[in-house]
């Protein structure tokens, strides 16, 4: 039997951490079923928004309850349990060419691809690996200046956006720098 006005159900909510999402209507306690009657949110239905600020799992329950016993306690209740996994995005990670000459690499010995003065690599991604070379015949021979893993550029990214630069490069070695 749905309540009069304000919406039709109370909701209420349990969770196990901080998610940093909304829940509309708000009401949060360590034990609902126990939680007065009037503390119950009410609406017509419970609206999740907003974006996480914490990664890992959560568990979320959640409660409604109808006015089946409008001055009572004898309402029928409902509960639903919620496994939810926030999990972040691992964003790649890009060399800017500021040498003066187009450069070419692989990333995980793929194909040769190049790169020119003034522009960015494909993105490397975690477990990868980049080759670098002066010239496209030492890129088909696999003769490199030089090698980047994923982690190697994470460690040069000292303010996280990303990208890093590559300064200079020889056909036995290369420079890269912060960006």
């Amino acid at each position: 039997m749905p309540f009069a006005d304000g919406g039709k159900y109370r909701w209420c909510r349990q969770e196990s951490g901080s998610t940093g999402l909304t829940f509309t209507p708000a009401t949060l306690s360590t034990d609902c079923l126990n939680l007065a009657k009037a503390s119950w949110g009410q609406a017509d239905s419970l609206a999740i928004s907003g974006g996480p600020i914490a990664t890992g799992a959560f568990n979320l329950t959640f409660f409604a309850r109808d006015n089946n016993d409008p001055p009572g306690t004898n309402d029928n209740i409902t509960q639903k349990s919620l496994a939810l996994s926030i999990n972040p995005t691992i964003a790649g990670i890009r060399i800017f060419n500021a040498t003066d000459k187009k450069v070419h690499y692989r990333i995980d010995l793929d194909g040769c691809l190049e790169v020119d003065k003034n522009e960015s690599t494909n993105p490397i991604f975690p477990g990868q690996t980049i080759y670098l070379y002066t010239k496209e015949s030492r890129c088909e021979k696999d003769k490199r200046s030089c090698e980047k893993t994923y982690t190697d550029l994470i460690t040069i990214d000292a303010n996280c956006n990303n990208i890093v630069k590559l300064s200079a490069i020889t056909p036995t070695s290369c420079t890269i720098i912060d960006y």
